[in-house]
């Protein structure tokens, strides 16, 4: 039985518990923090907790074996780098933290205490991203390709999330899923390119724009996004890929599943079909990897810091070239 502690209670965290709570044969919460007392207080009776500290520190000395980060994302290094330094397994959301540096330092002290640091890219267990790896690798539409994404709508209700020194915006935040799935699919990035502005100029962060980014194996990544329009409007979406075979089209979630199309010469619109829940189910199968590789003695995740810090790396690359107006190569 594996011994929880969360650092963060509010937002995301109640997803993890609620996948904690469909694990409870293999882990147990002991512990909760947050600097809001209340929340901790209503966490802590949520998953029959022990204990609930108001100090991430005290947590640490209250028996966990490992810890779950949920904190806003500026708040991650200070928290893991005590995990680590505490011999304590650590699942950390995404993005990993604000800068390279700190990346690094989260990095150096998880190995040098020889804990586990897994990141929260939960598409990586979503079965509707992987069924479209899995399309791409096979050669379905050829190669190379360019992948688009297009969505727009509101931010997210904490200020936090449009800070840009705790939570970067839209394309730090968000995309930094879409960053890591290409890496996953495609290989290391080679140029990014960004326009990017504001539309809410009562925030800090940039909220809508267009980036591009380009790999070493010649594939391109395109998104098109917004957290900055009024409450309650939206866009519609696209997520497509158009190669040299042919184009492969997923549509809009549809009652108990998502349905894709293969628009090739050789398929000629083929369909397939995934399961609507793929993303729920990929939050539980994320929380139980991390389990397991905490009660394997430190097993490597599936997902590591180093896959956080490239993905932040993508991330930091796209807002310096929306500020300068020019390309930033990534060698």
């Amino acid at each position: 039985m594996v011994k929880i502690g969360i650092v963060g209670c509010g937002g995301i965290a109640g997803l993890h518990m609620d996948m904690l709570a469909k694990l409870k044969d293999k882990a147990e919460v002991i512990a909760v923090a947050d600097v809001d007392e209340k929340k901790a207080a209503d966490a802590k009776a949520r998953m029959g907790a022990k204990y609930s500290f108001k100090d991430h520190r005290e947590l640490l000395k209250s028996g966990v074996d490992a810890i779950l980060c949920c904190t806003p994302t500026f708040f991650h290094t200070d928290i893991v780098v005590d995990a680590a330094r505490a011999g304590k397994h650590v699942f950390c959301e995404k993005p990993i933290c604000m800068s390279i540096e700190n990346a690094d330092k989260m990095i150096a002290e998880s190995k040098k205490a020889k804990v586990i640091l897994q990141v929260g890219f939960v598409r990586r267990f979503d079965d509707e991203w992987l069924k479209y790896r899995e399309l791409i690798q096979s050669g379905a539409i050829g190669r190379p390709v360019y992948w688009r994404h297009v969505a727009g709508g509101s931010a997210p209700p904490a200020p936090w999330f449009m800070d840009e020194k705790i939570g970067g915006g839209p394309f730090v935040d968000g995309a930094v899923h879409s960053y890591d799935f290409a890496r996953f699919t495609f290989g290391e990035a080679k140029e990014v390119c960004a326009n990017i502005t504001k539309f809410r100029k009562d925030r800090t962060a940039l909220d809508s724009g267009v980036a591009v980014i380009t790999f070493r194996s010649g594939d391109v990544q395109m998104l098109s996004w917004s957290w900055g329009l009024p409450d309650g409007c939206g866009t519609s979406g696209l997520h497509d890929t158009m190669g040299p075979g042919g184009a492969l089209i997923f549509g809009a979630p549809e009652g108990d599943h998502t349905e894709f199309i293969i628009s090739s010469e050789k398929e000629k619109g083929k369909t397939g079909r995934v399961k609507s829940s793929s993303l729920m189910d990929g939050f539980l199968k994320q929380t139980d990897h991390f389990i397991d590789c905490c009660a394997a003695g430190g097993k490597t995740p599936a997902v590591t810091g180093e896959d956080g810090r490239e993905a932040l790396r993508i991330a930091l690359a796209i807002l310096q070239s929306a500020k300068t107006g020019k390309p930033v190569s990534l060698k």
